[in-house]
């Protein structure tokens, strides 16, 4: 992973650091048109992790193929909504299902739109 290109979209910072890896790539532009391009470009999947307003933005524009989602057995009294912002409804169809050892569940979507149905795991077969 470390060595996969980086994209940090902002507004705020000035430069972005990878570790001991080099300069990820900062994105100042409009996020729905850039990444609409990266998807043009050859090579690899692309994969957001952690930026609910990013994905927000890209799932408005219609950028997103699949969700991937881990729900773990813990219940809190409070916390972030997952999808903010959203005034439409997103249909999604389930492709597969993970269950580990530790009783998290990884569940994953595709938009119900382009939606090319797998095989799903049988629940509770696959431990990790």
């Amino acid at each position: 992973m470390n060595n996969l290109p980086k994209f940090v979209f902002t507004r705020s910072l000035k430069q972005v650091a990878w570790g001991n890896w080099g300069t990820a790539r900062l994105v100042r532009e409009d996020a729905a048109a850039a990444v609409s391009k990266m998807k043009q470009e050859p090579g690899r999947d692309l994969v957001v992790l952690g930026s609910f307003t990013l994905v927000s933005a890209l799932m408005k524009a219609g950028l997103i193929d699949e969700y991937q989602l881990l729900v773990y057995p813990v219940v809190l009294g409070k916390g972030r909504p997952e999808f903010k912002d959203q005034d439409e409804r997103y249909s999604l169809i389930l492709i597969d299902v993970k269950r580990f050892k530790s009783g998290a569940v990884k569940l994953v979507y595709q938009p119900l739109r382009e939606a090319k149905p797998r095989a799903l795991s049988a629940y509770g077969s696959s431990a990790g």
